[in-house]
């Protein structure tokens, strides 16, 4: 495997365990190997507001290929909302522009942390 596709692959992993808590569903796609690129990686995502689609992550960033899972084109998806041409430097931004409920669990969960910092520290003084 070269080293740019072991990096995505990586990073995708990472993605995937980093903010899964926040969604209903994000794991690797299934589509099958001959479909794609070696230094690219595709992977079904579903926000909390049940957005679905099928994302590919490359030496780019992140892109939105199909609001089906396991689908590298909208092609046969009528009425295609994707903007083919948009690509995300990372997952979080895409994520961000994308589901509120991810922001606001995980603003809550970093407040709650930043919450338990400060009173740990002020237990210490």
């Amino acid at each position: 495997m070269e080293l740019s596709a072991e990096v995505i692959k990586e990073v995708g992993e990472f993605a995937i365990k980093e903010h899964l808590p926040y969604l209903k569903y994000f794991a690797p796609s299934i589509i099958p190997h001959a479909q794609c690129h070696k230094a690219e990686q595709y992977y079904n995502l579903q926000t909390l507001e049940d957005y679905k689609c099928t994302l590919r992550l490359d030496l780019s960033g992140w892109t939105v290929v199909s609001e089906e899972f396991n689908n590298v084109s909208c092609a046969v998806v009528p009425n295609c909302n994707v903007d083919h041409s948009q690509t995300y430097e990372d997952i979080l931004s895409f994520l961000q522009n994308t589901s509120p409920k991810f922001v606001n669990q995980r603003m809550e969960e970093l407040f709650a942390k930043l919450s338990n910092i400060s009173s740990e520290k002020n237990d210490v003084i």
